[in-house]
């Protein structure tokens, strides 16, 4: 992409960004003029923007029309959609289209209030179309949950009666079914009955949207290429974009040649665009002119069985990433439908989301807050998983005459942080060795084994939450110089794990800590295994057996064993499926937002994992809490569903911006 060439011209400047979401955004509120994105893109802000129009279509040279698709309903017989009759769908998952398409039709003969009688959102729907239908064609997976899915599909026979073959899924087969069975209606497109008009020998019939049956064809929803957008205060640069790419002029060929290459990304492709810009004023809005395409729900108006998932934030950037991830699941109709519950910290999102409250579902935190989510009855629902796992090391400072793990008892420990990862990895090493109490308190336990302390944050209630500690001895190091023992780097001089190695240096016969790669290793101390012997390297680079523990960092958390927990796990399964596997996905579940990172997930997140995982970083952080889990009851009772390894794509997309005093 030759944006240098591009600006030698002095009228078009080149804007990069993070992905095309921001593109997007960026646009809508005027940082950015103008640009070239997918038609999905743009369907997800239809709600969330104010300030965008679409003003051209395109299409690549090689098409015909200017639509990737368009859906209709039809069938051989003249009836209007009534109970019994047969359905002849093109199944979901080859197809690459958002469901919602794909579920309109049913929508609107079935509706949403559907029986709250089952354990999850899909068997809901699957049931009532059931119920609704005779026998039918509704081929391939109805849900990412493999035995979920072969459940289905073993009790709701009828619905899959008239396939050929489960796995077939086109818009063709969904022809072919209805044209070979009496009574039957099918979901197609326009361009396939088109192309299949030689073999069609019966005039075909078309339910429309708005109830009425016609011999002339009804779209329901069409898909266009990519659009032109703008800022809506940019009424001269429409014109001139008009000019501009229909030839008309007012750039140099060169100039006009590197903002076609720009804004088509003909570097990775050969095909060249038509653009047909929009003379309708009716369509002057995006709001008129998506209305022109398809429909496309606010969230309230989604929520099957009456469940929502209310997803916790704890800032403004949070929140509104948040209310993009609910649109694109409303537009990919994904249910629960995710509503946004913003708080003012980690802390108060864990009580929302307990069972005396239940004013919030899940949200995302670090392992580093584990033993804290357990204490306020709260378990892991999934794992994010990305390449940086977290290792934990032990160090003790030479001649204090400790040989062995049993020599820690009535010693001075420092820890960066009271029921973080390196905390509760300690606690996971001495159980074997001491610590025979049974009592889920592991505060309680370290307080009786150990000598004065610093365990930043023990004195903080949402933190050592029912804990039975004594707080002198463990707070003593970090507040006998006149610091607090809070978990604030502001007011506790030894909080975080750089912190708690001045501490060891300055006070302390030990220290837990996380690995950290930028901090140097400390003289006059050595790696004490979890096994007891020590590492021959002065180093923080042992062998991974050396390590307390290896685990995850983060976790999605919610209430233990709530009857919402299977829905909610489905959900994030279909959130991954469709926001972070497609190389043109309309938003990135694990992307950054608007240009700031780590905004829900760390922008790091490959994918997603169960509990039920076989990942060794996943099953050692689940060891680390087993104890706590089970006097909790913390253990969600998810059904199985097969793990999938998620590939990540990162992407840069280009934008255009204009020199308003260039004109």
């Amino acid at each position: 992409m030759d944006c240098k060439g591009l600006e030698r011209y002095n009228n078009i400047k080149c804007v990069y960004v993070d992905n095309e979401l921001s593109c997007l955004t960026k646009i809508d509120s005027g940082e950015i003029h103008f640009g070239l994105i997918n038609a999905e893109t743009l369907f997800l802000g239809t709600h969330l923007t104010s300030n965008v129009v679409a003003i051209a279509q395109t299409k690549p040279e090689t098409n015909v029309h200017y639509y990737q698709y368009e859906t209709v309903i039809v069938s051989r017989e003249r009836f209007k959609p009534q109970k019994g009759m047969s359905y002849c769908h093109p199944g979901f998952k080859t197809t690459n289209i958002p469901p919602l398409i794909l579920k309109e039709f049913e929508q609107q003969v079935i509706g949403t209030d559907y029986d709250t009688k089952f354990e999850t959102s899909i068997e809901s729907e699957i049931s009532a179309l059931n119920n609704y239908f005779g026998p039918s064609c509704r081929p391939g997976e109805w849900t990412l949950n493999k035995p979920l899915d072969e459940y289905l599909h073993n009790k709701y026979t009828k619905l899959t009666e008239l396939c050929d073959e489960l796995k077939a899924s086109s818009f063709e087969q969904a022809l072919e079914c209805m044209l070979k069975n009496n009574h039957s209606i099918a979901l197609s497109s326009l361009n396939t009955v088109n192309g299949m008009g030689n073999t069609i020998t019966t005039p075909l019939w078309y339910y429309c949207k708005n109830g009425t049956v016609s011999k002339e064809p009804c779209v329901w929803s069409k898909q266009p290429h990519k659009l032109l957008i703008v800022n809506t205060k940019e009424n001269d640069l429409k014109n001139s974009l008009e000019k501009w790419l229909t030839a008309n002029r007012d750039l140099a060929d060169k100039e006009l040649e590197y903002l076609k290459e720009i804004l088509e990304d003909n570097e990775n492709s050969n095909v060249q665009l038509k653009y047909r810009f929009n003379k309708d004023e009716l369509l002057q809005t995006w709001t008129n002119f998506s209305k022109s395409f398809r429909y496309i729900p606010p969230s309230y108006d989604s929520i099957i069985s009456r469940r929502k998932m209310k997803w916790c934030t704890t800032s403004d950037n949070e929140q509104m990433k948040c209310k993009w991830l609910s649109q694109a699941g409303v537009n990919y109709r994904i249910q629960p439908v995710v509503e946004c519950v913003q708080k003012s910290s980690e802390f108060e999102c864990l009580k929302a989301i307990n069972k005396n409250s239940k004013s919030a579902d899940l949200m995302v935190i670090s392992t580093d807050l584990g033993y804290a989510a357990r204490k306020y009855g709260l378990s892991a629902i999934a794992f994010p998983v990305t390449n940086q796992a977290i290792n934990t090391l032990l160090l003790i400072k030479n001649n204090r005459n400790i040989t062995r793990l049993e020599d820690l008892k009535g010693k001075r420990g420092c820890f960066p942080l009271y029921g973080g990862t390196a905390w509760l990895s300690f606690v996971k090493v001495l159980k074997g060795i001491d610590l025979r109490n049974e009592s889920s308190d592991y505060g309680k336990l370290l307080s009786d084994l150990l000598g004065d302390s610093c365990m930043p944050g023990a004195m903080e209630t949402n933190r050592a939450f029912d804990d039975k500690i004594d707080l002198t001895r463990m707070c003593k190091l970090c507040t006998e110089t006149g610091n607090t023992c809070d978990a604030s780097e502001a007011t506790n001089l030894y909080f975080n794990t750089s912190s708690a190695l001045k501490c060891l240096e300055e006070k302390g016969d030990f220290a837990v800590i996380v690995k950290d790669p930028t901090i140097k290793f400390p003289t006059n101390v050595s790696v004490m295994c979890k096994n007891g012997t020590f590492s021959m390297l002065d180093s923080f680079d042992v062998d991974e057996g050396c390590y307390l523990s290896t685990v995850t960092s983060s976790e999605i958390i919610t209430r233990n064993n709530d009857p919402l927990n299977n829905d909610s796990q489905l959900a994030l399964l279909e959130f991954e499926y469709w926001f972070s596997n497609y190389p043109h996905k309309p938003f990135g579940l694990f992307d950054s937002f608007n240009n700031i990172n780590d905004l829900l997930f760390k922008d790091t997140t490959k994918g997603l994992e169960l509990p039920s995982s076989e990942k060794d970083i996943i099953k050692n952080y689940v060891k680390l809490l087993d104890h706590i889990n089970h006097y909790e009851n913390g253990h969600n009772k998810a059904f199985c569903v097969d793990n999938s390894s998620i590939t990540f794509f990162t992407t840069i997309v280009v934008i255009v911006t204009i020199f308003l005093n260039s004109f």
